[in-house]
């Protein structure tokens, strides 16, 4: 509770060497390691905890988030499925299921499964920006259904207004539909929130090219 999360993980590692059989206890470890940023520690984990535990959603949700940040995207993918099969009640983990899994599809190149997973995400979650911003990004990369990506990447904006990430992607898609003068103000908000991004500059470069 009070944010002191590497001690908080020390002290659930202890109460599980004592007494490894309560769930709670591995899915606030899990919870914990995904906050840290420590994915190979959230796969570890969460695979031995679902030796004990394999019809908990929660630990293939954490377990296949790990795999898909560390690029392991058809193991990713197994345990997501497993985690939309097992969880029915819960919006906001469905939500997060299927965002999930959109970005893994992608990243498979497999565009028709990410498309539908998305969409089953914001059916779930309609106002969830994170998976409005990488839906939207992704149908730019693709140069797929524009006027649905820019909808979807000005509501995350207005949602979260000062995020530099989602200013980046509404450039980028105003860009893709040639709007270059819009692009160019959207690309300048997110230089101005976040500096130090390499993408952006590279974008609002390319902006300035087409502005001559």
């Amino acid at each position: 509770q009070q944010q002191k999360l590497p001690e908080a993980r020390t002290a659930f590692k202890q109460a599980l060497a004592l007494n490894d059989q309560v769930y709670l206890i591995w899915e606030q470890l899990l919870r914990i390691q995904v906050s840290i940023g420590d994915y190979s520690a959230v796969i570890r984990d969460g695979e031995t905890a679902l030796t004990i535990f394999p019809n908990q959603a929660p630990l293939y949700l954490y377990t296949g988030m790990a795999y898909s940040t560390a690029g392991q995207h058809e193991k990713a993918v197994s345990s997501l499925r497993n985690a939309s099969a097992l969880e029915t009640e819960d919006q906001e983990a469905l939500g997060q299921i299927y965002s999930a899994l959109g970005n893994s599809y992608h990243a498979l190149k497999k565009y028709r499964e990410s498309n539908e997973a998305f969409e089953k995400a914001l059916e779930y979650s309609p106002q969830n920006t994170y998976t409005l911003n990488n839906y939207a990004y992704y149908l730019a990369l693709r140069e797929e259904n524009l006027a649905r990506a820019e909808a979807m990447a000005r509501l995350a904006n207005q949602i979260e207004p000062g995020n530099p990430s989602f200013e980046d992607t509404y450039a980028w898609i105003l860009f893709k539909m040639k709007k270059y003068q819009e692009a160019k103000t959207w690309m300048e908000k997110a230089i101005g929130d976040d500096g130090n991004n390499g993408t952006q500059f590279e974008h609002y470069g390319d902006i300035l090219f087409h502005l001559g």
